[in-house]
């Protein structure tokens, strides 16, 4: 196959967002790159892409198909992101007084500056150690107690991890994608050790830069620290008991959709780390993108070198 590797880049990360159905910017196309490059090597290589006709300008958007309508899509949904953006943040303050919560990030479309009428608030959550299926247990039936189901959607913490293993198990551009879009809203410092513990997403993504976002650091405030303290008698076995009957849960209601391959990992459960992605957002998202650069393979094959 003949291909220019930096044309490629270019093309598969445009490819990747196209499943998404979502158009890039210059500064975005280059952030995400699958390869090391400066801005105008970038930028001139675009050029020369848009020129042959394989990629296509609107404004200051670019994208592999012939549709001004995506970029009334995506600056709708940019809107409303921003609007939904101290909605979030007000969730994440609530999040923030339950026990044993250490950090709290925005994720999933949110944290890609998207909204529509189906997006709910998602959020990572970084806990103290030996204590995330209390923690995590805690908040899911409060959260049955005290919010209306309707509304379930503003909270969503679908993944937990433990700060004394911040590694992220699947190494690929789905994760290395919510890696480095993740919004640190309270709790930086694991922030910082989440994506250093996680250096392997450079090799996929070299250009990517920290956002120096302003955002809270607040320690856990004084009643939390009291009941953190009274919490401390539910040792290893409660964890374990938990754990264990949280999985039986979701394995009775789940196990049966899934092979048991892509089981483990839409529905992680380790004394580290609670994965709950009832749709395998990963693998859907992956094969969507590698039948997506399939249909593009006629491309890379005669591209101009």
């Amino acid at each position: 196959m003949k291909k220019e590797p930096l044309r490629f880049s270019i093309v598969s990360t445009l490819a990747y967002y196209d499943v998404f159905s979502y158009p890039l910017t210059l500064v975005e196309i280059h952030a995400k790159l699958p390869l090391r490059a400066e801005n105008e090597e970038v930028a001139k290589s675009v050029d020369e892409l848009v020129n042959d006709g394989r990629v296509y300008r609107f404004d200051e958007f670019f994208t592999l198909r012939n549709d001004f309508g995506l970029i009334e899509k995506r600056k709708t949904a940019n809107a409303r992101a921003r609007e939904q953006m101290d909605l979030a943040r007000k969730k994440a303050a609530f999040i923030s007084k339950f026990p044993f919560i250490r950090g709290i990030f925005i994720s999933g479309s949110l944290s890609k500056n998207y909204a529509d009428d189906k997006s709910d608030l998602d959020f990572f959550i970084v806990t103290a150690p030996h204590h995330l299926w209390l923690a995590r247990t805690i908040f899911v039936y409060t959260r049955k107690l005290l919010v209306a189901k309707k509304n379930y959607r503003n909270y969503c913490l679908n993944y937990f991890i433990s700060s004394d293993n911040l590694t992220i198990d699947e190494r690929n551009v789905f994760t290395a994608t919510e890696l480095t879009t993740l919004i640190p809203v309270y709790g930086h410092t694991y922030y910082f050790q989440l994506l250093e513990s996680n250096r392997w997403l450079h090799d996929l993504l070299p250009n990517f830069k920290i956002n120096q976002t302003d955002f809270s650091s607040a320690s856990p405030m004084k009643r939390t620290a009291l009941l953190e303290f009274f919490l401390g008698v539910f040792g290893a076995r409660t964890e374990r008991f938990l754990m264990k009957l949280t999985l039986f849960k979701l394995s009775r209601q789940h196990k049966s959709k899934f092979s048991k391959e892509d089981f483990a990992i839409a529905f992680k459960a380790r004394a580290d780390v609670s994965k709950v992605h009832i749709g395998h957002n990963q693998k859907r998202i992956l094969d969507l993108y590698e039948n997506r650069l399939k249909e593009l393979q006629p491309l890379f094959e005669t591209a101009p070198v």
